[in-house]
């Protein structure tokens, strides 16, 4: 989420379908292992990366509402998923962060098939013991595919086509109540 919440606009490019994380920037790690980090830009990824491009400018991909020159809080996404379960969901429910988007994504990705590794990889991890030494693979082709099911598994739950008017993928993109904190 930090990752998303610091992008600038020049980490992405959509024509090579990549969005590459720089492991610090001179202003602190961007990556919780300060190494660079290339995520696959599916289809659905580079519509929501062109429509907040449209909607912004200056160097931030998702700018301050409040604080002009500077990119949205890592904590906007944390206080967003309260405000949902807060107005909308059932008591009985178990509660989650948005931190737990990224067990989601392994749990589902692992669901559709994708080797652990790959997952890892996807997920900016680095291999552990002898593994991390011999194996220097970013199994980039693997990650793509990931990427491009992951894409589709989504589109399938919310019921929507990247750029489809009316749908739900462009309801529940578009911006918050201009007066309401993120």
């Amino acid at each position: 989420i930090a990752e998303a919440a610091g992008a600038r606009r020049d980490e992405f490019s959509l024509e090579s379908r990549v969005w590459t994380i720089p492991g610090s920037d001179g202003h602190g790690r961007r990556t919780k292992n300060g190494r660079e980090h290339r995520v696959h830009l599916s289809a659905l990824a580079r519509t929501i990366v062109k429509e907040a491009m449209a909607r912004s400018s200056g160097p931030w991909l998702f700018p301050s509402p409040q604080h002009h020159g500077r990119p949205v809080s890592p904590r906007s996404a944390s206080r967003a998923v309260l405000r949902l379960q807060r107005h909308h969901w059932d008591k009985d429910q178990d509660r989650f962060t948005a931190h737990d988007l990224r067990r989601t994504v392994s749990t589902r990705m692992s669901d559709l098939g994708v080797p652990d590794d790959v997952i890892d990889k996807v997920l900016g991890h680095l291999l552990q013991g002898v593994r991390r030494h011999y194996n220097h693979s970013d199994r980039w082709a693997e990650q793509v595919v990931a990427l491009d099911q992951w894409a589709e598994w989504l589109q399938r739950i919310v019921g929507a086509t990247a750029g489809q008017e009316g749908s739900r993928f462009e309801e529940m993109t578009q911006p918050s109540n201009a007066g309401e904190r993120t």
